[in-house]
């Protein structure tokens, strides 16, 4: 509970299993105001690798896993690709949620990989539904934010990290830092107006803080043997840093 407090928010990608004194240690985090994102899997499975009927922090997530049956069990099967894993499903926001979202969000179709299909429980507040590319079809609940004590919680049913690969960071990365923004009652430590190609890791110790930047162009994947004879070169950069509060700046250097 210590080190949790310190965190404004904790992010469970996709964390399978957590001991029931870390369930617990989540729990009264929640509950004393933190905020909490977690995807996909997280807390369904027990220490053996046992998929349970509940997760372990139902209490959090107000969401119950489901066997779909019936119709929402032959959208389901018709929208898998033959390689295996759905095809042709996205995220959704509801036009009733724009209290909670940005109107940016409205009608804007996020990519869904592997989901857990679950039901809402009361005090859960659907944000985003799993839609069908087709027709927009909503067949599940897909982001789902609740309340908990003094805290917030926002679970996604999308394993949101498989985007990752093939090109998917980005679109990863905008779906969480809207999430993020959602649930945050802080300002941002920084803000980063560049190219995406430049990335940015900022890091504090004591009364110093370091931000890193690297020009990174994709580099074929990373894939070995490649001849890399060009860096694009990367310009326009603006960084605003907020200054942490009852600070002064004393240095700046680069």
């Amino acid at each position: 509970p210590e080190k949790l407090k310190k965190y404004p928010i904790l992010y469970l990608a996709n964390i399978p299993y957590l001991s029931d004194e870390r369930i617990k240690n989540i729990i009264d985090y929640v509950a004393n105001g933190g905020k909490l994102i977690a995807s996909y899997a997280t807390t369904l499975f027990d220490a053996q690798g046992n998929r349970k009927s509940r997760f372990g922090l139902e209490e959090l997530f107000r969401v119950k896993p489901i066997d779909p049956e019936g119709e929402l069990a032959n959208i389901i099967a018709s929208y898998r690709a033959m390689v295996g894993g759905p095809n042709d499903l996205y995220l959704l926001a509801r036009n009733d949620s724009n209290r909670v979202l940005n109107n940016e969000w409205v009608n804007r179709l996020f990519p869904a990989w592997y989901y857990e299909p679950v039901k809402v429980l009361d005090g859960g507040e659907v944000l985003m539904d799993i839609v069908t590319g087709h027709d927009r079809q909503r067949i599940l609940p897909g982001l789902v934010l609740s309340d908990y004590g003094r805290g917030r919680v926002v679970y996604c049913s999308n394993a949101i990290e498989s985007l990752y690969d093939y090109e998917g960071a980005a679109i990863a990365g905008e779906l969480l830092e809207k999430i993020v923004k959602m649930i945050s009652t802080n300002e941002p430590p920084y803000t980063l107006d560049a190219p995406a190609g430049l990335l940015a890791n900022l890091t504090e110790k004591e009364n110093r803080m370091v931000l890193h930047l690297t020009n990174w162009t994709g580099n074929k994947f990373e894939k070995p043997w490649i001849n890399e004879y060009y860096l694009a070169p990367v310009e326009d950069v603006r960084v605003i840093i907020r200054i942490p509060e009852h600070k002064r700046i004393k240095n700046v250097s680069l």
